[in-house]
């Protein structure tokens, strides 16, 4: 799927906002996603935020880095 196709998705299901640029951002960890826009993503991809999060024994060595922006 292309990022055009997965933004048209998003806008489909509610997020109207999302064109090919904001997916390009998230994908380059340039932007954050909120809470709502995760679970419309992980319904698009029909998958489980699960499947879309990090565990927290990932995600703990990585938290400093990620607060400060390095990641």
């Amino acid at each position: 799927m292309t990022q055009d196709q997965f933004a048209a998705r998003l806008s489909m299901k509610g997020l109207e906002n999302f064109d090919q640029m904001v997916v390009a951002k998230i994908e380059g960890q340039h932007r954050s996603l909120f809470d709502f826009e995760l679970v419309v993503i992980a319904e698009v991809l029909d998958t489980s935020l699960t499947e879309l999060t990090p565990s927290p024994s990932k995600l703990r060595p990585d938290l400093a880095d990620l607060q400060d922006g390095r990641r």
